[in-house]
């Protein structure tokens, strides 16, 4: 039985490498898109999805069993909710811990994750086209 979590994580990095190389370089370009390294996109994965059917988990990956993959599932899940701050905050607050905790550099994770998210949704959120909608009034 072949393992359909490896497959689709080794084809979400592929998909992260490209969005990455067509934003490609940081420093001359300030909007460039900044991922997290391929270890922490992969161990965000890896947690996040069924290992038999490759499936996103509908619950919430244990913090002990990866700190990252759990603040990433509540992010993910953040844009395909209502945009209820608190949640967002929260993980804010959680990327914090885990830069102190794994010596990152401060304030990137959270970025990185959002960016990471919102790839997955193709810049497609629900809860930032609410908030738009909030804010903006709606166009049209």
């Amino acid at each position: 039985m072949t393992d359909k979590r490896e497959e689709r994580i080794a084809g979400l990095l592929r998909f992260f490498a490209d969005v990455a190389d067509t934003d490609a370089d940081t420093d001359t370009n300030p909007d460039a898109i900044v991922l997290p390294t391929p270890a922490l996109m992969r161990e965000a994965l890896t947690n996040c999805l069924h290992v038999h059917s490759g499936k996103w988990k509908r619950t919430t990956p244990r913090w002990e069993t990866s700190n990252v993959a759990n603040v990433f599932h509540k992010i993910v899940r953040w844009h395909n909710g209502t945009g209820y701050l608190g949640g967002l905050m929260m993980a804010r607050l959680d990327c914090a811990r885990i830069e102190n905790a794994r010596g990152l550099e401060r304030g990137t994770l959270f970025e990185e994750l959002q960016t990471m998210a919102l790839c997955l949704y193709r810049g497609n959120s629900r809860a930032l086209n609410a908030w738009n909608s909030a804010l903006v009034g709606r166009v049209g």
